[in-house]
């Protein structure tokens, strides 16, 4: 037998016998159980009133945000106590999304991105103030794409970096790893590791000092990384790519053959 729960307007409701029966619960607000929904427990916060919610998802750091009809709230002690979250002047949210280590919030006063588990936030609202966002994708290159009431958009520029971090044990030192394949034609993978929370940009240089593309800019965990970079339409030749962080900097070449 599998347990499993559902969620209706009329509140949650729990099966252990693959959904034959079901026994529910009615009380409002936000409840929380550590034993599969045997026993709930009420997080006991102003903030969790008679609250229609809509979602939630969990920041790979811990932290789990909820989406209610009034705003936005914020747990760091796995449900036990909630906040809300600040996003300006309008605190409604209509969709969430997480990327990687990037939070995307869709609100009426435009989309909100955050790359520190929610501690600063930046408006990405050209283009979508105004327009109910009611669906977020991404795709490998990095672009969003927004389905809203007036219609699908797509970011204009990449918004998420496609970085993503490898299991494993947390570094003890920084390091930037040959890219691979080198030479390559036209795609090339990085990998790098940093042992500090902060900024970390990987950025693609050419031989004049020009970037030419930026793969990483913002704010990772300590860990392992990896990225790619699809060179078409540039020009053969030897290029650099550079990581900095704020504690290390290093610069390797590599070689492109079209």
């Amino acid at each position: 037998m599998h347990e499993g729960s559902a969620t209706t307007e009329q509140g949650v409701y729990r099966s252990t016998d693959d959904g034959a029966n079901w026994t529910g619960s009615y009380n409002t607000g936000i409840w929380r159980s550590t034993n599969n929904g045997a026993n709930r427990t009420s997080s006991g916060t102003s903030q969790t009133g008679a609250v229609t919610i809509f979602g939630a998802v969990q920041h790979p750091g811990g932290t789990i945000y909820m989406n209610t009809l009034l705003s936005c709230l914020r747990s760091t002690d796995d449900g036990a106590a909630w906040s809300s979250v600040s996003l300006g002047w309008f605190e409604q949210l209509w969709v969430m999304k997480i990327s990687g280590n990037t939070l995307l919030f869709g609100t009426p006063a435009g989309l909100y991105k955050s790359t520190d588990n929610g501690g600063t936030w930046r408006n990405h609202k050209d283009g979508l103030m105004w327009t109910q966002i009611g669906y977020l994708a991404t795709d490998p290159s990095g672009y969003i794409y927004a389905g809203t009431s007036s219609g699908l958009y797509k970011s204009d520029q990449p918004i998420i970096n496609a970085v993503s971090e490898i299991d494993g044990e947390i570094p003890t030192t920084f390091s930037l790893e040959q890219n691979y394949p080198n030479p390559f034609n036209p795609t090339t993978n990085f990998g790098f590791q940093i042992t500090n929370f902060g900024l970390v940009t990987l950025k693609i240089i050419d031989v004049l000092g020009r970037e030419v593309a930026t793969l990483v800019n913002e704010e990772l965990y300590p860990g392992t990384y990896q990225t790619a970079w699809n060179a078409k339409g540039q020009a053969s030749g030897m290029y650099f790519y550079r990581l900095n962080t704020g504690d290390f900097s290093e610069t390797k070449q590599m070689l492109i053959m079209i």
